[in-house]
Formats: C-alpha cells, sequence, structure tokens
C-alpha cells in the first residue's frame, strides 16, 4: 500500500523560499543608494579662459573696440571680407587704476571650449588661424604703456589672406596684466591677469552650415532598492563641422519596448564655432528597469539672423537597463528554492522505518515500501 505524504514538506518548501525572499529584500531596502542622479559637471577656468581675475582689487583695467563720437558702443570687431581685402579700425585699452600699468597686447585664436564656452589661447599658443589676421601699430612691439586713470586707442589692421576660405574666423584681442607672485611653498611664479575683446571676420563666399553629433552613448544607473526608479546617463559630442557659428535645440529621449518609459530632456545648445566641438552630458532621471532602452538626440541648429540654416541632425543607440540587484535576488530565491525542493524530494524518496527499533529495510514488506 503508498503511505500518505505528511503536508509539513511543501509548508517547509514556502517557508525557507519566503524566508530568503525576505531576508534578501530587507537587507536591499536599509542599504544606502549606490548611484544616484548625475548633472554635468560646473566648468572650471581653464589656462585658456578669456577673462580672469586681476592680481588686486585696485588695478583695474579694460578693453573694447574704439567708440566714435555719436555711434553706439560695440561688443566686438565684426567685419565681411572678400579674400585679400583688409580693414582698419582701433583698440581702446583703458587703465582704472591710480598708477600706470605696463600691457602686453596681442591677437590669438579663438574657439568653443569643451564645456561650450567661448575662450581664446594664450600667449604661449602660437596663432594658425585669424589670430594671425590681426596686427597692431605698436612703437615697442606688443608692449604698452597706460597712465594712471586713462585711456589709450591703439590702431589695428585686420587683413584676409588671399587663401582664406569662406565663413565665419574666430580672434580675440587680448589685453595682458603679467606680475610675478609666489605660491604656498615660496616659489616665484608669473601670474597673467587677462581680458579680452571678440573679432569676428566673415569671409565672403559659400556657407556651409552643418552640426554633427559624435559618440553618441548612453549607460542605466540604478539605485540598490529594488522599488526605485534609476537614472539613464546620455552622453554625446556636438561638433561644428561647418563654416559658420551655430547655436540650437537639444532634444534628449529615452524610451524601453515598445515606447514604455519614455522620457525626454529638452536643453539650449551654446554658440559652437566653427572647427569646435562641444561634450554633452544629460543624466535622465526616473529611468525604471525595462531591460533594454533606446536613446534618441536630435539637433535642431540655429543660425544667425540672415544665415543659411542647417540640416537637422538625429542619432540614436540602445543600452541595457538592468537592475542587478533584483535579477540577485531573483537568483538567490531560485537557489533556495531548488535546494528545499532537493531536500523534500529526498525525504520524500527514502524508505521509513516501523521504528527506532524496528526492522531494516530489507526485511520489510512490498507494501510497507514508499512507492516513489
Amino acid at each position: 500500500m503508498r503511505k500518505q505524504l505528511s503536508g509539513r514538506g511543501p509548508r517547509r518548501l514556502f517557508a525557507v523560499v519566503a524566508f530568503g525572499v525576505l531576508s534578501a529584500s530587507a537587507a536591499l531596502m536599509v542599504a544606502p543608494s549606490a548611484s544616484g542622479a548625475t548633472g554635468s559637471p560646473a566648468p572650471t577656468p581653464s589656462a585658456s579662459s578669456s577673462v580672469t581675475t586681476p592680481p588686486t582689487q585696485d588695478l583695474t583695467y579694460g578693453i573694447k573696440p574704439v567708440q566714435p563720437d555719436g555711434s553706439p558702443p560695440r561688443g566686438a570687431f565684426e567685419y565681411p571680407l572678400t579674400p585679400g581685402a583688409s580693414t582698419r579700425d582701433a583698440v581702446s585699452i583703458y587703465n582704472y587704476a591710480a598708477v600706470p600699468l605696463t600691457f602686453e597686447l596681442y591677437a590669438a585664436d579663438a574657439y568653443t571650449n569643451e564645456q561650450g564656452e567661448y575662450s581664446v589661447e594664450t600667449s604661449a599658443v602660437k596663432p594658425t588661424g585669424a589670430g594671425t589676421w590681426v596686427h597692431f601699430q605698436l612703437p615697442k612691439g606688443s608692449v604698452l604703456r597706460v597712465p594712471a586713470r586713462s585711456r589709450v586707442d591703439v590702431p589695428v589692421t585686420f587683413t584676409i589672406p588671399k587663401s582664406a576660405g569662406p565663413g565665419d574666423h574666430y580672434a580675440g584681442i587680448v589685453l595682458s596684466l603679467p606680475a610675478n607672485s609666489r605660491d604656498a611653498q615660496g616659489n616665484l611664479i608669473r601670474v597673467d591677469s587677462r581680458v579680452s575683446t571678440q573679432v569676428v571676420l566673415r569671409v565672403l563666399g559659400q556657407l556651409s552650415p552643418a552640426l554633427t553629433i559624435e559618440n553618441l552613448r548612453a549607460e542605466y544607473r540604478g539605485k540598490v532598492s529594488p522599488i526605485s526608479p534609476g537614472t539613464a546617463v546620455v552622453a554625446y559630442t556636438v561638433r561644428n563641422s561647418g563654416n559658420i557659428s551655430l547655436a540650437g535645440h537639444q532634444h534628449v529621449q529615452i524610451a524601453g519596448p515598445f515606447g514604455a518609459g519614455d522620457r525626454t530632456i529638452d536643453l539650449a545648445l551654446p554658440t559652437v564655432l566653427p572647427g569646435s566641438a562641444v561634450n554633452v552630458t544629460v543624466p535622465v532621471e526616473g529611468a525604471w528597469p525595462l531591460v533594454r532602452y533606446t536613446a534618441t538626440v536630435t539637433i535642431q541648429p540655429a543660425s544667425r539672423a540672415g544665415d543659411p540654416v542647417a540640416a537637422v541632425q538625429t542619432s540614436s543607440t540602445t543600452f541595457w537597463a538592468i537592475l542587478w540587484t533584483a535579477l540577485a535576488l531573483v537568483i538567490v530565491a531560485l537557489l533556495l528554492g531548488y535546494l528545499a525542493w532537493r531536500r523534500w524530494r529526498r525525504a520524500r524518496t527514502t524508505p521509513t522505518r516501523a521504528g527506532r527499533h524496528g526492522p531494516a529495510p530489507s526485511d520489510a514488506t512490498p507494501s510497507e515500501v514508499l512507492v516513489p
């Protein structure tokens, strides 16, 4: 005959699995978050920054395009010129300090740095672009001495090479106040405080506006807690591959299978000079682990008034969005369940003895043996 199996086996199996799942869940719920929203970091001044702080508050000075009587102030030198042409102007140097100051005046190439800021190269970097098209009329090379509380106008000539390509070419006229100082260790160092004014030379010809999206990538940063959404971080580079400066609008979208979990971020694109590139990192909060996401970046370029419009650029990539803590929890639960099932099955298939001093299994009659 068959013996009835007790209900303790299934109950023990359920209890072991439940205990394992609840224990792992409790540990995850009380653990601190391993990641959070990551945003783009704040820009830090670099050696090529176009403006730096003067050595002291008393030594204040400035530079800007000369302002003819009765004309509005100009923020930059801007000229449309043909290859081989030249034009003359003047730059005003202001010394607001109570003592005379000796400056260095030079031209340098300008560009958009990776953080999207307009920057001018330092004097240590030899110009190869529009910085070589700017020429000053100074009696002592690049050195200029300005009396206290006064202004000096320096004649400047902009000459376009005959071989110059069409489009926008940027430079900066830099006013530098070098000074000697000492660092924390007492070493003598040179401090170069600079201000600059912008030069925009438009070489007439065929204009070709273009922005490109490069190196698009995305990753998922999940929280430790399985009941909290994570962050999708989308990163890419926007390069101005055309010949005129462009700004624009950026649209970043992530979407899971069949459009689930769709989220979008909109942000402005700063002005990017020709040949420059800007690195962009966009954290998208509230992304659930839907296994597989598609990230799509769309750039709508914006040209200056009267300039041709660049084409819209779109690029996409896919990335995994798996909550590894939840996956580990499931694996642990399955492993505990499997071990409990094996133990229960082994107990179910083991022959039952008549008692502590009862007959051995080999002496039992067929009707007393468990049938698997």
